[in-house]
């Protein structure tokens, strides 16, 4: 999808800037509507203890610092997203489930922070049509309430981890106007991109092998992969 090609351009952008719901068929990793009977999971996905450590390794400021520490969060939430999940863990699995739908949540979240930055520094163009922002609004408090938005709408179940990772970066600011204009910015750029991706088509089902799609041998024809037989067919449409 085009929107997806957009991402690695967007973060290039917004580290310039910076000077220096979309549903699918859940499950549980129990199931063999996604990981097929050939599967056998022996790991374990990481902790919110764990994922808070890693976040913790990014103590660089600045609003380049903060780009690259919620960068990190939203795509550790699209790994975690696809790790079967473990008895008693509180997590959807599979929310944006596959290369499709995970390129296309990560793309809203740096289109987000995108259009936010810009709301501020104004040196490129808005992909939303955003407004512009108080030219004094906190970078920094933008880039986390847009992240953290887009991502809460992307990966539902995973918003206790966004929400304490949003409280933690707007604690390191003072407050102030700078910091409330910021904060506004970032939830702005989030609503904009999610209502202008909303109802676009991609929430719908993916088909499953021999009941949505039927492959066949001809050549350019998707057919399932012989060693996992995955009973989803991601890629057939």
């Amino acid at each position: 999808m085009a929107l997806s090609r957009t991402s690695g351009a967007s973060i290039l952008v917004v580290l310039v800037l910076c000077g220096s719901t979309l549903a699918v068929a859940q499950s549980t990793a129990t199931d063999d509507w996604f990981w097929g009977s050939l599967f056998q999971f022996t790991g374990a996905p990481r902790s919110d203890r764990q994922l808070g450590a890693l976040e913790q390794q990014d103590n660089e400021g600045g609003a380049a610092g903060r780009l690259r520490h919620w960068n990190q969060i939203a795509i550790d939430a699209s790994g975690l997203d696809h790790t079967p999940i473990e008895p008693g863990e509180e997590r959807v699995f599979g929310e944006q489930l596959g290369p499709g739908r995970a390129s296309l949540a990560i793309a809203i979240v740096q289109i987000a922070v995108h259009d936010a930055l810009n709301a501020i520094a104004g040196r490129y163009s808005t992909y939303t049509g955003l407004r512009r922002g108080p030219s004094g609004a906190s970078m920094e408090a933008a880039i986390a309430r847009a992240a953290h938005d887009t991502l809460v709408a992307v990966f539902p179940s995973q918003r206790s981890h966004f929400d304490q990772a949003l409280a933690g970066d707007l604690a390191l600011l003072p407050n102030g106007q700078s910091k409330t204009d910021g904060i506004a910015v970032g939830r702005r750029a989030a609503a904009a991109i999610l209502a202008l991706r909303a109802g676009d088509g991609s929430d719908h089902a993916e088909p499953q092998m021999d009941v949505d799609y039927v492959p066949g041998d001809g050549a350019g024809i998707w057919r399932q992969d012989p060693v996992s037989l995955l009973p989803v067919a991601l890629g057939a449409f």
